[in-house]
């Protein structure tokens, strides 16, 4: 088709488009609709449609749109009223809330008035006949024209803020910075809220519970456009924590839910304990949602009683989990967990887990896919709480595995009995009993085992999320002390220690330090005589990042890795907040293992750099790293990437 054609062909539909838009009603098709923001009023017999216009505000949009919000004339728009009358009333409403908005914003001189018709309303007037009869005039034939006329005037400032108890004394206990920034800021009451606010909450955070702020009674001069505030509060009494009220746990047994409060003794109440409580119950896996409440008086005692509602997650549960590192290799998972076995939130777990090591001692540096480089591991585990209402938890474990490393393959049978002590969220001390079943296969040839032994472990935790820190910090320790039969040593003890500590550099946390330390030791057996899996090795996502997983450490004189009987490991992130969901977070990790029983760094420390990136959901950061080994060596990649759910650590 020819250029000529085309505008002819488009001519003629145009033409037909606007002939068929002639006999359609004005209400069909309105363009003007797309920007009113409703549809084009035409003049009536049975009522008065109005246009509406807000003027006086210049270029001041969101002041324009405060008020359009609080008009009954706006809201109102698209229901005409049925007469004059009805539309001067409507602009009578306007009159007291607009003007209130106004002062609220600061602007205590301003004026506003409402024309209907031509006729002025003032607020408190007497023209409310004549503009109804001006509004009357124009039934049938136009649309009446309504006017908001605003003279804000001159915008106050505050200019001193003082806050008194209810006895009439300075309230010297509340810090100036929760208020003092109001001193020459425009004297809108949203500021004098907020401070309000922050007063009450820090009245609550010292324990006064129904602490409250007198409704304030600003001085205004008018010859200084200046606002004097003086705020009351009323503290209360300071009370402790009292009875608990648990509520809503059908099918659970409500003593197990109370052994995870930790609000016992004399603990001064706070809002922080309130959170405290709702986070250590919600850790009960059978518990969906938690409701921490406070009630509106004291007890007679003197304390404050809370309610604690909680509702009930379905009992089972069947999920997945997939993870990929280019260098450790891909892995996935399977589990079925049923959460409430016998009505105590007793909580059973099977689960299957996949992966593939592209870099293994059974593959010895080929590169084609080999069945012997899958690992993978079918796990048990039961859980019982809260054992006759007390704080003490029973754990059993059962786990079959195959592993294959660059320094070994292993085949191992594992069972674990524990008893656990909550001290507090996230703190305890766990004491139990384990026996394993092993093969392996390294430098030192094929090693089979048995082993009992006494595991210790403890728990300390301050932070104030699990996947995400931003404060706080955690220390975690084991020791074991095992009896070995079979090809390893007779007696020989491990242990582990990590600590990691998080601080943000501003008061929104945008920028957190993060930092983590890590340490291992076995000692009473030589390398030989410890299992290869209770040896330690560094490298992967969890330990020096840009290295493969376990391949950091001694090796012998044909440069075959070995493993140590001790270790250290460390790291430093700068977890930075881009945007509201995107985060920046660089890093370097340096770690080694060493042939000594205790950390003697005579073994050369391995650094890994990089840099990663986070994109922050509601159930935690997802985690993107890439990282690469400084000071490379042959055969090492040199670039790894690491795709996960949370922070490194």
């Amino acid at each position: 088709m020819s250029a000529t054609a085309r505008v002819v062909r488009n001519v003629g539909l145009l033409a037909l488009f606007c002939g068929f838009c002639a006999f359609l009603p004005a209400s069909a098709f309105g363009f003007s609709s797309l920007f009113s923001g409703g549809p084009k009023l035409a003049p009536a017999q049975n009522a008065l449609p109005y246009d509406l216009d807000i003027i006086g505000v210049g270029d001041d949009g969101d002041l324009k749109t405060a008020l359009g919000d609080v008009s009954v004339l706006k809201r109102l728009q698209q229901e005409p009223p049925v007469d004059g009358l009805d539309l001067v009333r409507r602009a009578e409403a306007d009159l007291p809330k607009l003007t209130d908005l106004l002062w609220g914003e600061g602007y205590y001189s301003a004026k506003v008035t409402v024309e209907v018709a031509g006729e002025r309303l003032f607020l408190h007037g007497e023209r409310q006949l004549a503009a109804a009869r001006a509004a009357e005039r124009a039934r049938g034939s136009r649309i009446v024209p309504v006017r908001v006329i605003v003279a804000s005037g001159p915008r106050y400032a505050f200019r001193s803020v003082v806050v008194r108890t209810d006895k009439g004394r300075d309230a010297g206990d509340v810090p100036t910075k929760l208020y003092h920034h109001l001193a020459g800021a425009p004297a809108a009451s949203a500021g004098i809220v907020e401070a309000a606010t922050r007063i009450g909450a820090h009245y609550r955070k010292l324990g006064h519970p129904f602490a409250s702020i007198e409704d304030p009674e600003p001085v205004i001069d008018h010859a200084s456009r200046s606002v004097d505030v003086v705020l009351v509060v009323r503290p209360g009494a300071r009370a402790n924590i009292g009875a608990v009220h648990v509520s809503g746990a059908d099918g659970i047994d409500a003593g197990v839910i109370r052994s995870f409060i930790y609000a016992e003794g004399e603990m001064l109440f706070s809002p922080e304990r309130m959170t405290e409580i709702r986070r250590s119950v919600a850790r009960i896996e059978a518990v969906g949602s938690v409701r921490v409440q406070p009630r509106d008086k004291l007890d007679g005692d003197g304390t404050v009683p809370v309610d604690v509602q909680v509702g009930v997650r379905p009992r089972h549960v069947l999920g997945g989990s997939a993870r990929y590192s280019n260098v450790d290799g891909p892995g996935i998972g399977l589990y079925w967990a049923d959460r409430n076995m016998f009505g105590g939130a007793e909580r059973l777990r099977l689960g299957a887990d996949l992966f593939y090591l592209p870099n293994t001692y059974s593959r010895a540096w080929r590169n084609r896919f080999e069945t012997n480089n899958l690992g993978g591991r079918l796990e048990a585990g039961f859980l019982k709480p809260a054992l006759g209402g007390s704080r003490v938890d029973f754990l059993a474990d059962a786990a079959l595995s195959r592993a294959a490393t660059e320094a070994y393959v292993s085949r191992i049978a594992n069972v674990t009995a524990a008893l656990r002590y909550r001290f507090a969220d996230k703190t305890w001390v766990q004491a139990g009993a384990m026996a394993e079943f092993g093969q392996t296969q390294d430098v030192f040839g094929r090693l089979t085992y048995q082993l009992v032994g006494l595991p210790l472990s403890a728990n300390w935790d301050t932070t104030d999320n699990d996947l995400d820190p931003t404060r706080g910090f955690r220390l975690s320790g084991s020791v074991m002390a095992a009896y070995g039969a079979g090809d390893i040593g007779r007696f020989f003890t491990v242990s582990k220690a990590q600590a990691s500590a998080y601080y943000a550099l501003d008061q929104d946390a945008r920028v957190i330090l993060a930092g983590r330390v890590g340490l291992g030791a076995a000692s009473g057996a030589s390398v030989s005589e410890i299992p290869a899996n209770w040896r330690f090795f560094a490298g992967g996502g969890g330990s020096v990042r840009g290295y493969e997983y376990r391949s950091i450490g001694p090796r012998d004189t044909l440069g075959r890795l070995v493993g140590g009987r001790s270790l250290f490991e460390a790291s430093l992130e700068a977890r930075i907040r881009a945007t509201e969901t995107i985060g920046i977070v660089p890093f370097v990790d340096v770690g080694a293992a060493f042939s000594s029983a205790a950390p003697s760094f005579d073994e050369t420390l391995r650094f890994g750099l990089g840099v990663g990136l986070r994109y922050h959901t509601a159930i935690g950061p997802i985690r993107v790293d890439v990282a690469t080994p400084l000071d490379r060596r042959r055969g090492e990649k040199p670039v790894a990437l690491y795709i996960s759910l949370g922070q490194a650590f």
